[in-house]
């Protein structure tokens, strides 16, 4: 074996060893709020609050028939690479779709987040600039910034005193990109970016903002954080997913001419890749065109569930960290622990997604809200949660 990877594939068999393994369970089926999941004893059902689909558009009849059609007229793939190619009428409309929904002037579609996210940072930054990151920043932002040559500076999550510190010292570079996650993914809290924006314009900074868990879902309109602090026309690059509150798959960036202009012809990653599926672009702009006349009652249910549930945690004591969003993570500390947790909590009826180092440094039981979710799942998951919150002591 590696020598390198052997202690993370002993880790592995530990938790399997010990069946504390909660990664990839099979969905044979959804069922509501709940989906069936193959198990050694046959198929199970369980209450699905591992989701990232926030507004549950993926399940949307008129979104699934749209990628339907989207077949029909294209079939399953595009030609190639679509600077070569060509892209479909539909990838184009969901281009422009974008644009509008998000209040830029163009949009720009990749094959995913971590295309998007990495495309665009190495594109626009090198040798003699330097990227601004928050420490919690997507995985996919850090390797971006990794690869892209240029300085890379790191503030703790959400502190504006550092933040403003690395810029003052940083004015010797040519260009300076702040980047942060507008909803983190993890903690479920917000990046404060109207304060990011004032020390942005004050320093002569671009700003890059990943909408990818916050776009559909929060704002009032659903435009995002960016919508939500009143800073869209600040803010330089939008970047987003289709694969969470939109309901397909997919990332795109929203930005001025200019740079989209750039980004098409020059950005590694979207040039040597093939574009969406007609599937998931068809799907993607049905859904957008849904929730900009219908988004409002749909998310309506969505936040009744969160308030409801943020509101019981914390009565009950339950470390949420300090969301306020759909988002909710329960702090259980120890990493063995949370596995223990999250079996137990299975067996119990319930999946929620385990998540340990290295993609956080505290481990937790990340809870995705969905409207799906009824008044009796969410005081069945309270219940539980408190309960294993006794038995294992976190």
């Amino acid at each position: 074996m590696i020598q390198s990877v052997e202690p993370l594939y002993d880790l592995l068999n530990k938790w399997r060893n010990a069946e504390e393994y909660p990664y990839f369970p099979v969905i044979e089926e959804i069922l509501g709020s709940s989906v069936a999941v193959e198990e050694q004893n046959g198929e199970l059902s369980y209450l699905m609050l591992a989701s990232c689909d926030y507004l549950g558009m993926s399940r949307d009849d008129d979104v699934k028939k749209a990628a339907i059609k989207g077949i029909e007229i294209f079939g399953t793939n595009t030609f190639g690479a679509q600077i070569f190619s060509g892209y479909t009428s539909i990838h184009r409309d969901l281009e422009r779709k974008l644009a509008q929904y998000i209040g830029k002037e163009v949009a720009l579609l990749f094959p995913s987040g971590m295309h998007a996210n990495i495309g665009t940072i190495t594109t626009m930054m090198g040798q003699d600039d330097v990227i601004i990151n928050d420490q919690y920043n997507h995985a996919s932002i850090l390797m971006g910034s990794k690869l892209s040559d240029a300085q890379v500076r790191t503030f703790p999550h959400n502190n504006m005193q550092r933040l403003e510190k690395l810029l003052e010292n940083s004015q010797d570079k040519r260009k300076r990109m702040i980047i942060v996650d507008g909803l983190f993914s993890a903690d479920g809290d917000y990046a404060p970016l109207d304060r990011i924006c004032d020390l942005a314009e004050q320093y002569d900074a671009l700003v890059m903002v990943d909408e990818a868990h916050s776009m559909g879902v929060c704002g009032p309109t659903g435009r995002g954080a960016c919508e939500l602090f009143n800073v869209i026309d600040r803010v330089d690059i939008i970047m987003g997913t289709m694969s969470k509150g939109i309901g397909s798959v997919g990332g795109f960036i929203a930005a001025s001419h200019e740079i989209e202009d750039v980004l098409r012809h020059f950005s590694v990653p979207y040039l040597n890749s093939r574009g969406l599926s007609p599937a998931a672009a068809a799907a993607a702009l049905a859904s957008l065109t849904k929730l900009s006349t219908h988004g409002d009652n749909i998310r309506e249910k969505l936040w009744k569930n969160t308030r409801y549930l943020i509101e019981q945690f914390r009565t009950q004591n339950v470390n949420i960290l300090n969301t306020e969003t759909p988002i909710i993570p329960v702090i259980v500390g120890d990493f063995g622990l949370t596995m223990k947790v999250v079996q137990w909590l299975k067996k119990k009826g319930i999946l929620v997604s385990a998540m340990v180092y290295p993609s956080v440094p505290t481990g937790r039981l990340r809870l995705g809200v969905t409207p799906w979710l009824t008044e009796e799942d969410c005081k069945r998951t309270v219940e539980l949660i408190c309960e294993a919150k006794l038995i294992f002591g976190f």
